[in-house]
């Protein structure tokens, strides 16, 4: 079965446009927090965002630690589709390669 490459690399460049959102509003929950609430060197990574894996998430947009959990949630969602899509693009060589 052949995939057209073209189309790996579309995904991604939309991919990246969604995680520059996500980096953005992450940007925008930040310098709305109380300064002793936020810390800036503070790493996100999927081992200290925990959300519950529902489509039926309900965020309290009036709660900015909720919307910045959320937020960070997303971001993180974003890398790692990213993430996967670079994969299987670099190791793309006329033929489909799995490589999640």
């Amino acid at each position: 079965m052949q995939y057209d490459t073209g189309l790996y690399l579309e995904s991604l460049a939309v991919e990246l446009v969604i995680l520059a959102i996500w980096k953005k509003a992450l940007e925008i929950c930040n310098s709305c927090e109380l300064p002793e609430s936020s810390s800036t060197n503070e790493s996100i990574s999927s081992s200290n965002v925990e959300l519950p894996q529902t489509s039926e998430l309900k965020i309290n947009f009036s709660d900015p630690p909720s919307v910045s959990m959320w937020a960070k949630h997303e971001f993180v969602l974003a890398v790692d589709r990213a993430e996967k899509l670079s994969c299987c693009v670099q190791n793309m060589d006329g033929r489909f390669s799995l490589c999640f």
